[in-house]
């Protein structure tokens, strides 16, 4: 998904997974040499439909998100700290867009829209 589309709250989540990959680099690169580029192009295809409903993607989330993680704490700042919510999405098994149609089946659109409003 877009970056821009991440919740208010989970803000920094993208970019500090982003820095993670590329502070790691060769691990990230051998995870995506592993497979053919029309592999990724297909799978990419599914999770757009299906989100992460898609098991097959599961095992490159989490290979991924460690290696990010992992390439982080290399730099020793603590901002692996902010992939937090990637973890917890592993953990539940869920995306922020079935989390929010969950929400949105639950709440009905206007208590839906009302919670995400940002309030200032």
């Amino acid at each position: 998904r877009n970056v821009a589309g991440q919740p208010f709250n989970e803000i920094m989540t993208a970019p500090a997974y982003f820095l993670g990959l590329i502070e790691n680099m060769e691990k990230a690169k051998a995870v995506m040499e592993s497979k053919p580029w029309e592999y990724w192009i297909e799978l990419r295809e599914k999770t757009i439909v299906d989100s992460m409903k898609v098991e097959e993607v599961w095992p490159y989330v989490e290979q991924l998100l460690q290696i990010a993680k992992e390439g982080l704490q290399k730099r020793g700042l603590g901002e692996e700290t902010f992939l937090a919510p990637l973890f917890e999405r592993v953990e539940k098994r869920e995306s922020p867009a079935m989390r929010a149609i969950r929400e949105y089946e639950a709440l009905g659109m206007d208590a839906f829209i009302e919670s995400r409003l940002i309030k200032i």
